[in-house]
């Protein structure tokens, strides 16, 4: 039986790679990671340190979308928008003023998210038919 944790820690694992973990666990705890196997770490452990990893670390980037997300924290974020919004004000008066209409500003860049498929809905006619042929 896995010790509570472990499956969890091995999805992670999985999703963002063990050299993120191992290099986020060194950088911010001091710990290694192959202290799991050595048995004086826990797999549950692990699971809270990474649960609290600041924003600014690799395994919060990978979780994200990838490194691109690395330094793109909540605060540079608002940043930029707020960047944008006084890019968007000037540009508002200068073109409220001008003879001609200049060009409007861009945005700043910032890194693109993974596109989510929607999720198809299910109508009760659909499930009542999977029911009646067992296959709900």
């Amino acid at each position: 039986m896995p010790a509570p944790g472990s499956l969890g820690l091995d999805q992670l694992a999985d999703k963002v790679g063990g050299a993120t973990l191992y290099a986020d666990l060194r950088r911010y705890y001091g710990i290694d990671l192959a202290d799991l196997w050595h048995g004086t770490l826990t797999p549950r452990r692990v699971l809270w340190l990474i649960e609290h990893l600041p924003e600014d670390s690799a395994t919060v980037a990978a979780l994200r979308g990838g490194p691109q997300h690395r330094a793109w924290t909540t605060a540079a974020h608002l940043l930029a928008t707020v960047a944008d919004a006084v890019q968007l004000g000037t540009w508002t008066t200068i073109a409220a003023h001008a003879r001609r209409r200049p060009t409007p500003p861009k945005p700043l860049p910032r890194p693109s998210l993974p596109r989510r498929q929607a999720a198809r809905v299910v109508t009760v006619a659909e499930i009542a038919a999977r029911q009646q042929n067992g296959t709900a």
